[in-house]
């Protein structure tokens, strides 16, 4: 349904993983489920736990997955360790689902699948740039060669903030009904942003209250088309893929936003000493410092192109 929603030419693929870590580089799968959204508007899904090779520690309070699940049968859910076997079956101990037990997969037992499943094709998700920068770490722990380099990604919280607008203005606006005069004047951003948090206490912004208040009394086409005529409902995305994702991503050239592309498509770094310099334009030194510290891989091997000559 989203791909065809979007009128994509190439699936779409939903994924969330569940990890040991926050921090991506260091961070090891531990669940992992997808849904593939074809153009043809079918959807194929797929979940998984996966056994992560180190221990869960903390994260298990996070995502609520035990050291035990992990040492269990995917199908049964019966402790490895004494599983039932196929002869069982005549004693009735055993589902006929489960002939034999079948742990968490590894990471590196799905990755050429997944390497070769996650091609072609675009992501979307909650929070996904993590999702992604994880899967590309794990990828090249696997020794297995994968990029989403190409794919275009729609982040949901992303697409939230563009189409409800967070500046202060902004939440006034939508919130209180009046036009923010003398915004970003100290004095006058405090007073709105009070006025804000009451209307957030009490809940449902000022059009949503009036718009329901209306309807217990009146026709709802003539109350929608007054109001609306009134008082515009938020814009709707752009059904476009590309026009989502330079929406959410504006210019970003690596998923953390390091080095973005300005309204001409030119290349810069977008943070540090040399921010807003031309990549072109940066001294090498400041390559060979990004390549000792503490940054991405996938950055890291964009500064390795750039080095040798292929310019975002």
């Amino acid at each position: 349904m989203l791909a065809q929603l979007l009128g994509s030419n190439r699936p779409l693929i939903l994924f969330d993983l569940e990890t040991t870590s926050l921090q991506r580089d260091e961070a090891r799968i531990v669940e992992l489920a997808h849904e593939v959204h074809r153009p043809d508007g079918t959807i194929a899904a797929f979940h998984t736990l996966v056994r992560p090779g180190v221990p869960l520690g903390a994260s298990s309070a996070v995502h609520g997955i035990s050291e035990a699940d992990l040492l269990a049968c995917q199908i049964c859910h019966a402790p490895l360790e004494g599983h039932p076997q196929a002869e069982d079956l005549l004693d009735g101990l055993l589902s006929t689902e489960c002939k034999s037990p079948k742990p968490p997969y590894t990471f590196i037992a799905l990755a050429q699948n997944l390497a070769r499943g996650y091609s072609n094709c675009d992501f979307a998700g909650k929070n996904i740039r993590y999702d992604l920068g994880v899967m590309a770490a794990e990828m090249g722990r696997a020794k297995v060669p994968w990029s989403f380099a190409g794919a275009r990604i729609l982040d949901a919280d992303r697409l939230e903030a563009a189409l409800e607008p967070r500046s202060l203005a902004d939440l006034y606006a939508r919130r209180i009904g009046r036009r923010a005069d003398g915004a970003h004047r100290a004095h006058h951003d405090v007073r709105m942003t009070a006025e804000i948090l009451e209307d957030q206490l009490r809940g449902g912004g000022l059009r949503a209250r009036l718009l329901a208040a209306l309807l217990e009394q009146f026709e709802p086409t003539v109350v929608h088309a007054v109001i609306n005529e009134i008082w515009p409902a938020p814009t709707a995305l752009p059904r476009d893929l590309d026009a989502l994702h330079e929406m959410s991503w504006p210019g970003w050239v690596d998923s953390e936003g390091k080095i973005r592309k300005d309204k001409d498509g030119v290349a810069r770094l977008a943070f540090g000493k040399h921010r807003d310099l031309d990549v072109r334009r940066v001294p090498g030194d400041y390559w060979k410092f990004m390549l000792r510290g503490d940054f991405s891989e996938e950055v890291k091997g964009i500064v390795r192109g750039i080095i040798a000559g292929r310019i975002p």
